[in-house]
């Protein structure tokens, strides 16, 4: 009887203690929360710490706690630790964002493949309406162009540098190839044989440059009715049914022989000469003008050309790279295969974009990889 009795004052004192223990505890609880939510940098303490916090309320949820129990504990709501648990600060992500709670997002393998791609060495200097257009023809990665650029910025993309230009302007589009034509000229020094003048026809509907002429002496209407000529040879415009309008500056050289030889032609297409910025075409001549900006600043980038033979070893090349150059006009086409008969559709990649977002939502949901401790 007196053990049973002793035994019972041991387990009264043992589970008091307990009681007492957890009393105190508590008590020091709501003296230090007291302490710190009066404080002027509790809140970005909380901020700071709420990795931490959010860690400690899941092991005490564990451990049989229920989530509102354990947050009053820490003297927080349940929708902070809500939104703090969703907000994950992930270091594998671009964007920070926990692949599972935000499976809508790229997926790990779509964000390495753009960071690989945008830092090649071949691509530096592309614009990212280029190297975007170029992923989705390559199969490298199937997301929106928004997408893609956001990503590209947070992964660092370096902007060739150019002069800042004023607010575009809305121009004028034609509907079909060879329907406008647009000639210009401009000036190349070289090293060794001083000046030249390099005139250039361009396609408006397709953006491609046709053909090119480049002369060292003075800039005549003979010298552009020749380049018009050698364009109209070299594509058999002649021989086309719709009609063809020629897009110049008013200058001398685009008049005299260049009028005297619109004026014989007797073919199919009725072609007239006419002048920008005119009441019969009110907009400006830039569709040539940024070809030859795109010569300057995206292919030549300050290099110097040595003589003429130089020249045209450049002029080549750069007719090859605009022809196969990716723009946001022609939607992942480019303007040689709109030359050839392809036509610019905005739908193009519209099924593999779609299915590529079926597929990362559904691989973000079973993403595996992630370190951070409190990504449940």
């Amino acid at each position: 009887m007196y053990i049973k009795h002793f035994d019972d004052l041991a387990y009264a004192y043992k589970y008091s203690f307990t009681r007492y223990t957890l009393a105190i505890a508590i008590d020091i609880q709501k003296t230090m929360i007291a302490i710190t939510q009066h404080h002027s940098l509790y809140k970005k303490l909380m901020r700071t710490q709420a990795n931490s916090i959010v860690r400690h309320i899941n092991t005490l949820a564990h451990k049989g706690f229920s989530v509102a129990k354990a947050c009053k504990l820490f003297g927080l709501k349940t929708s902070w630790y809500n939104y703090h648990k969703r907000k994950i600060n992930c270091p594998l992500n671009a964007m920070k964002n926990c692949f599972k709670q935000h499976p809508l997002q790229l997926t790990l393998p779509e964000q390495s493949n753009i960071k690989q791609w945008i830092h090649q060495a071949q691509n530096a200097g592309k614009t990212l309406t280029h190297l975007y257009y170029e992923a989705l023809n390559k199969n490298i990665v199937f997301c929106s162009k928004t997408t893609f650029f956001m990503y590209a910025n947070v992964l660092v993309y370096k902007r060739a540098f150019r002069k800042p230009k004023a607010k575009r302007k809305i121009g004028h589009r034609a509907n079909a190839v060879f329907e406008y034509l647009h000639i210009d000229t401009t000036y190349i020094s070289t090293l060794v044989d001083g000046i030249f003048k390099v005139a250039c026809v361009k396609d408006n509907f397709s953006k491609a440059p046709l053909h090119y002429n480049i002369t060292e002496t003075t800039l005549t209407s003979t010298f552009i009715k020749d380049t018009l000529q050698q364009t109209f040879d070299k594509y058999a415009l002649l021989k086309r049914n719709h009609d063809i309008q020629i897009i110049t500056d008013g200058g001398s050289e685009n008049k005299g022989e260049v009028t005297v030889w619109v004026d014989k032609i007797k073919a199919p297409p009725c072609v007239k000469k006419i002048t920008a910025k005119s009441e019969a075409y009110p907009f400006a001549n830039n569709m040539i003008e940024s070809a030859f900006n795109l010569l300057k600043n995206d292919f030549l980038k300050g290099e110097m050309v040595n003589d003429r033979k130089h020249l045209i070893k450049k002029m080549e090349g750069f007719m090859e790279h605009c022809q196969n150059r990716y723009f946001g006009e022609l939607y992942g086409v480019t303007p040689l295969q709109v030359l050839n008969g392809t036509l610019p559709n905005k739908n193009q990649f519209k099924l593999q974009i779609a299915q590529a977002a079926k597929l990362r939502l559904i691989a973000n949901k079973q993403f595996s990889g992630c370190t951070m401790p409190n990504c449940l």
